[in-house]
């Protein structure tokens, strides 16, 4: 899987028109209009704990995914060395139970495949 959502839990999408008229995910139905506005919720929600922490909201996504054990080895893809230095200040983070509590109960995202 992608552990940021191909970019949803990164927090730089709100609509499908922010995508470029060619991109890939346009063909994807998570980010099909009417689920983007469904899976919108859930990025404002990731970028509310991430606000508590200065922290960003693909920090926090990872720090979600690390905090499920060390069986779990999240592996983002990294396009940019800001990115790199991003993806590496999740581990710094300690969600609160409030926070977890705050994840743990958003709904599944729209046209995302049930695992």
């Amino acid at each position: 899987g992608a552990p940021l959502g191909r970019g949803l839990l990164a927090g730089a999408l709100s609509r499908s028109d922010d995508l470029a008229p060619d991109d890939w995910r346009r063909t994807q139905p998570r980010f099909a209009p009417r689920a983007i506005r469904h899976n919108f919720a859930l990025t404002q929600a990731v970028a509310q704990v991430a606000a508590r922490h200065e922290a960003t909201s693909a920090q926090v996504a990872l720090a979600w995914l690390l905090r499920l054990g060390d069986h779990v080895v999240p592996l983002p893809g990294t396009s940019a060395p800001y990115h790199l230095a991003e993806n590496i200040g999740g581990d710094r983070i300690r969600l609160t139970e409030q926070d977890l509590t705050d994840l743990e109960f958003l709904p599944y995202p729209a046209g995302a495949p049930e695992v």
